[in-house]
């Protein structure tokens, strides 16, 4: 592992005398692995694990198995997540609303274990943008998204600056800010190499400008919760102290004296979570939750908006009808024809369109090809499929296969099938009288034997 930084370690021993060779010994130790278990899918456990302490569905496990040969994990089972992130789970059911049904924002979202939080919290109460500007990020964000079953959830691509435009929408924004990533050096090798006090000055001022636009997207007595993955105090209480003076938010004191080994910010107008790997078992974290004052300005939003994606013709939508279960959800295409169910109405869906370019806007159906239907694999991982439809229950092995994309014997079946394992859905085949058409995500595929 490269070296930890000269300049850091001289910061970390300025900065916390007491315990700087506790910190930075533990930075070269092995975390111990963790995952969030989903609840919706499955009560799956892998062994004698021990409860995340702020998150009841969070698990520690004994060793770290491998996540890429277990079908579960792409049945989105679970999601093998850092425990520090959990905490974002305790911050939100500590959080008061005016309101049952919430519109939320992950403003940097990729790889999606924030959004996968979110998205649960919320549950059938709420609907959650989840953004990521980096394209090759936002296809990780949606693969584990998709796997994971999160309906309430649509996708973005957006710079910050196009949510600052949409002033006064959401009741939490999260802003889980690029930064330096000093609570990440006993894992990321990059980390260590890419760190200079120059880089924690400046990732200080991009974290100041995301939170500018994040800042006008949160609706009057809404929250903005802001985390980071370092133990700069410029990344960190600084930037809270930014948004206090700047914007009059309310800095909210969640509680934490139930994990003593939590620290909590040394200030008596600042609150906020420090994670720090001597002391927790997860990575070095920060995050901190703000109320924006309320005011009586009110954003009035009329018009339709440009017609970006449409309501189905009668044939699209009796075609849906017999793959979908009941649901509250409306159904709209978009301009190549792929068909998604989504919990926002036509006039809410265009009217955001005007600002943000959306990668997935709800839970992707299908598409009708000339008279035919093809489901889309986010529809066999979501709780819409009618039960009426063929499932293929398989053994690890030729699970293992099909998420190769090879061939695996569907004989005795026709037609569309979804293949299960455990009952737990996988993807799409299509069966015929003398071959299968694996269907599973080519960009999706396994690589690794074993």
């Amino acid at each position: 592992m490269y070296p930890l930084p000269k300049a850091f370690i001289a910061r970390i021993k300025t900065q916390m005398p007491t315990e700087s060779d506790a910190l930075i010994a533990s930075l070269d130790r092995t975390v111990q692995t963790s995952v969030l278990l989903n609840t919706k899918k499955s009560s799956f456990i892998f062994g004698d694990e021990v409860v995340v302490p702020w998150c009841e569905n969070g698990r520690f496990l004994n060793q770290r198995p491998s996540f890429t040969l277990d079908p579960l994990f792409h049945a989105g089972c679970y999601y093998p997540q850092e425990s520090s992130s959990m905490f974002l789970h305790h911050v939100l059911r500590n959080l008061v609303f005016e309101q049952e049904y919430l519109l939320a924002l992950d403003l940097c979202a990729a790889p999606g274990g924030k959004s996968i939080v979110l998205s649960s919290f919320l549950s059938n109460n709420g609907i959650l943008i989840s953004n990521e500007i980096q394209k090759s990020r936002n296809f990780i964000l949606r693969e584990n998204l998709t796997k994971w079953g999160a309906q309430n959830t649509l996708i973005t691509c957006n710079d910050s600056a196009a949510f600052g435009s949409i002033k006064e929408r959401f009741d939490i924004v999260l802003v889980d800010a690029p930064c330096s990533g000093e609570g990440m050096f006993r894992k990321n090798e990059v980390a260590r190499k890419e760190w200079s006090i120059g880089n924690t000055v400046m990732c200080s001022n991009r974290q100041k400008d995301i939170l500018t636009n994040a800042a006008m997207a949160v609706k009057s007595g809404g929250y903005l919760i802001y985390s980071t993955c370092t133990f700069a105090p410029i990344e960190n209480e600084d930037v809270i102290q930014w948004l206090v003076d700047e914007y009059n938010f309310e800095s909210i004191n969640i509680p934490i004296d139930d994990f003593p080994n939590v620290r909590s910010v040394d200030s008596s107008r600042l609150f906020g979570a420090k994670f720090l790997p001597h002391l927790v078992q997860g990575e070095g974290l920060f995050m901190a939750a703000l109320r924006k004052p309320k005011n009586v300005e009110v954003i009035k939003r009329n018009g339709r908006g440009k017609n970006v994606f449409t309501k189905l013709t009668s044939n699209e939508q009796s075609v849906v009808s017999k793959w979908i279960s009941s649901t509250p959800y409306n159904f709209f295409k978009n301009s190549l024809g792929d068909i998604y169910a989504c919990p926002l109405s036509e006039v809410e869906l265009n009217q955001l369109s005007e600002h943000l370019f959306f990668m997935s806007p709800g839970i992707e159906i299908g598409r009708m090809l000339k008279n035919d239907f093809i489901p889309a694999h986010a529809l066999a991982l979501s709780d819409l499929i009618k039960s009426e439809v063929q499932m293929i229950e398989v053994n690890s092995e030729d699970a293992l296969s099909y998420l190769r994309g090879e061939t695996i014997d569907t004989s005795g079946y026709l037609g569309w099938s979804i293949v299960t394992y455990r009952n737990h859905p996988l993807g799409w085949i299509k069966c015929m009288l003398s071959r299968s058409n694996n269907y599973y995500p080519k960009q999706w595929r396994i690589r690794m034997k074993g």
